[in-house]
């Protein structure tokens, strides 16, 4: 088993991210829900997690969000709204 291409789910996301800036885990087979913490980081400017196994739905709202400028969820199965979700986060880039 090749230890950098193992499916993970994160089951305890680190609670000291507050300064976090990136989170860029491309093609890395990490499943499950994106956790929900990463919703909440207020600092969060470049989200990249395309290309896992993530599923589920998004949050009807990305609160923390708001300094958001690159959102990457592609070949992922993750549905819902986005419309009303990325609202707050005014300097995404589309």
């Amino acid at each position: 088993m090749n230890p950098c291409k193992s499916t993970y789910n994160f089951l305890k996301f680190p609670h000291k991210l507050g300064e976090l800036r990136v989170l860029y885990l491309p093609f890395n087979e990490l499943g499950g829900e994106i956790p929900k913490e990463i919703w909440g980081l207020e600092k969060l400017e470049v989200l990249d997690l395309e290309g896992n196994l993530w599923n589920g739905n998004l949050p009807t709202r990305f609160s923390g969000l708001r300094t958001l400028r690159v959102l990457n969820l592609g070949f992922n199965r993750i549905g819902g709204e986005i419309r009303f979700s990325l609202s707050k986060c005014v300097d995404l880039e589309v």
